[in-house]
């Protein structure tokens, strides 16, 4: 083999290396922040994301968890939809996850906001008691219900899945699994 042929397949393979290396993720608490809530006095653990429906519309998903002396409080997933898009506020968030298993977290939307109310394309979702139970990084599919009564399925990839259990059982503190 030519010296030439030799020196190209060198720098091959350290671009096929280098492009490995960086496509590689980052751990799931590169996105997990965590700031001060100095209007309650408390901590606050979040992830943020953006995923789309299986009709392609795009959600915002943050799931949070607030501390309060190093105790959580509560765990929420709030669900923000764009302006037109109005959520049942009665309705409860069905959590099915790829193993079959399946969760009906109640809505929580009337609590959210002291004083104030959410818009009519944002619900919340208590998720303190279906938290525990998340043992594994299975993929998921969230549905609730629309006011002109449609459902809305979310699918939610195994990725998003680990970064949820991270922020629930890792980041800031944990709880006790049932």
């Amino acid at each position: 083999m030519s010296t030439r042929m030799k020196g190209w397949r060198s720098i091959v393979l350290v671009l096929c290396c280098w492009g490995l290396w960086w496509g590689i993720p980052t751990t799931a608490n590169a996105s997990i922040q965590t700031y001060p809530d100095p209007t309650q006095g408390t901590v606050v653990v979040r992830s943020l994301k953006s995923l789309r429906d299986t009709t392609a519309t795009s959600w915002q998903l943050v799931l949070f968890k607030r501390l309060d002396a190093g105790r959580i409080q509560s765990i929420h997933l709030r669900v923000v939809g764009f302006p037109g898009r109005s959520i049942e506020p009665s309705s409860p968030l069905v959590m099915l996850a790829a193993t079959g298993q399946s969760w009906q977290a109640p809505n929580c939307s009337e609590m959210a906001l002291e004083g104030g109310s959410l818009p009519d394309s944002t619900a919340e979702y208590d998720l303190f008691e279906i938290a525990r139970q998340f043992h594994n990084d299975t993929a998921m599919r969230l549905s609730f219900a629309l006011t002109d009564g449609g459902i809305v399925e979310i699918p939610v990839p195994p990725a998003i899945v680990r970064e949820w259990r991270t922020l629930v059982f890792e980041a800031g503190t944990s709880i006790e699994v049932s």
